[in-house]
């Protein structure tokens, strides 16, 4: 029985100093990223997403993808353009509220005194606002849909981020379904 518990004891002083070593080096990380990543902004890139330059030039660039991967007509292009123009205030609104949230979150888990109950509080209003991000988005997709013909729709699947993570909404490049696996 003592043999036991001088085992149990082992455990948990190794998950203890496990533990704190975690703890103590991503906090050294976040101090050593955290003020360059709030000033490049989140992911690195240094524009404000609530300059409406920026939105407008997200827009342009799913347009400009989409009329080369699916041969839009003008009346769809334009359809589409006016679903974003509609949508995309919602979008970003929502967007920042969540890139707020989780900024709150990282400088909560990074406070000399973590504080569970708030920061359980922030998580679930950041699923909360990451759920309506995602249905705007959904949503906004689905419209296009509504513009397309079934062979562009078809296309239109294969290269939206819900079935191919290959590619985000924005034309920026991800990792392709059939790689990595």
């Amino acid at each position: 029985m003592k043999r036991l518990w001088y085992l149990v004891l082992a455990l948990s002083l190794g998950l203890n100093a496990g533990l704190l070593w975690v703890h103590f080096h991503d906090r050294s990380e976040y101090e050593r990223r955290g003020p360059r990543r709030a000033q490049a902004g989140e992911h690195g890139r240094r524009s404000d997403s609530r300059d409406p330059e920026v939105g407008k030039a997200m827009v342009e660039r799913h347009l400009t993808r989409l009329q080369k991967e699916l041969e839009l007509t003008p009346e769809q292009r334009t359809a589409i353009a006016a679903i974003w123009e509609q949508n995309l205030p919602a979008i970003r609104t929502t967007r920042e509220r969540l890139r707020g949230l989780r900024s709150e979150m990282r400088d909560g888990l990074a406070a000399a005194e973590i504080d569970s109950v708030a920061l359980r509080v922030l998580a679930r209003q950041a699923a909360a606002a990451q759920v309506e991000l995602d249905s705007l988005t959904a949503g906004t997709m689905l419209a296009e849909a509504h513009h397309l013909q079934p062979e562009q729709r078809r296309r239109y699947a294969e290269i939206m981020p819900w079935v191919s993570p290959g590619r985000m909404l924005d034309g920026r490049p991800g990792r392709p379904r059939d790689q990595g696996r």
